[in-house]
């Protein structure tokens, strides 16, 4: 039997490593010394461990010539993907035109290097190298970046300043149209569900007033048409409800919204309308609640009839904020987003 001196510090750290260590492998190394300390041989070791004997003895042996830092000690082997040499081509052609789908990508490769990968080799390589499937998201392509800061920087963000001050009431106001049919969306699950899509293309709209420091959401619905009249009807509840306040709503360029009919009923009621510049529905507040809404309430929803579906909408508008209050505070903020420096891809 090989006479080894175990330390009493060194045999304290072998006990708790051999059961503790995070790594498997010095776990192993741990307890062929721990094994070996109490007295068995090489072979009994190698017995009980279900290791090679030469594996063992090579550990002992690691101990008696640099004691647990040499047993600490390893070369991790990891075979080199050949794919490795080609990275910066690879990652060059991807981040100029990102591949749909992993099949895609393990085509492209292929022609970029000669080299033919399986699917999950590819999609391994991609996540290591940064690559995620992400939901490519839209902008209007006519929209002024310059106009947006501008407008952002001196107008808005002064008026935001305002009403956290209590100086005015700031809304943000939109309409929003939703058709009775199939809202559909992602599931995580193991098959691949339908949901059940009515016919016909009945319309319940509604255009809403958000306001920006108390979160309240002033809405009309109907089931015809959002036009001038809906809107002045929206000003005229406005002035009433916020009697003695100054009112500044942010609105976009509708025709409807932009009319003579508006513009003098909200210079008679002393209402300020702050008109966006135009494609600019990133700098509208009530938007990011629209899209809550939907995903709230219809994404993968099935209404059996008109009614059930005003209903679903009514019942959310009614109780936003006691239902949804975690998420429409940290939704609601005044970071708006900037498309200046966005990677585009119109391939």
């Amino acid at each position: 039997m090989l006479r080894i001196f175990y330390s009493a510090s060194d045999l304290a750290t072998i006990q708790h490593d051999r059961y503790y260590h995070p790594d498997p492998h010095i776990m192993k190394r741990m307890t062929i010394l721990a094994l070996h300390s109490e007295g068995e041989t090489i072979a009994r070791i190698a017995r009980l461990t279900g290791l090679n004997i030469k594996t063992v003895s090579r550990c002992l042996h690691r101990y008696m010539t640099g004691g647990l830092d040499a047993v600490y000690q390893y070369n991790k082997y990891k075979r080199r993907s050949e794919l490795e040499d080609h990275c910066d081509t690879i990652e060059k052609d991807f981040d100029q035109n990102p591949p749909h789908t992993v099949n895609e990508a393990r085509d492209r490769i292929e022609k970029l290097t000669g080299i033919r990968r399986s699917l999950t080799q590819v999609r391994q390589f991609l996540k290591k190298k940064g690559f995620r499937c992400l939901k490519t998201g839209s902008l209007p392509a006519k929209l002024d970046t310059e106009a947006q800061k501008e407008f952002l920087n001196n107008q808005l963000e002064p008026v935001i300043s305002q009403a956290q001050d209590e100086e005015v009431s700031l809304f943000f106001m939109d309409a929003a149209h939703f058709v009775l049919g199939s809202f559909l969306c992602y599931l995580w699950s193991r098959v691949r569900f339908f949901v059940p899509t009515p016919s016909g293309r009945q319309r319940y709209n509604v255009l809403g007033a958000y306001n920006a420091i108390t979160g309240v959401l002033e809405a009309i619905t109907n089931t015809t048409y959002i036009n001038s009249n809906t809107v002045c009807e929206m000003l005229q509840m406005l002035a009433k409800k916020y009697v003695g306040k100054k009112i500044v709503i942010v609105l976009d360029n509708a025709a409807y919204q932009r009319c003579k009919l508006v513009t003098n009923l909200a210079e008679s009621l002393g209402i300020e309308l702050m008109f966006l510049p135009s494609y600019s529905p990133n700098l509208n507040l009530i938007e990011r609640y629209w899209k809550l809404l939907k995903k709230k309430i219809l994404y993968n929803h099935y209404y059996k009839n008109f009614d059930d579906f005003k209903k679903a909408i009514d019942e959310c508008l009614k109780n936003r904020n006691k239902k949804y209050k975690k998420e429409l505070k940290s939704l609601m903020t005044f970071n708006f987003q900037s498309f200046e420096n966005v990677p585009i891809h119109a391939v």
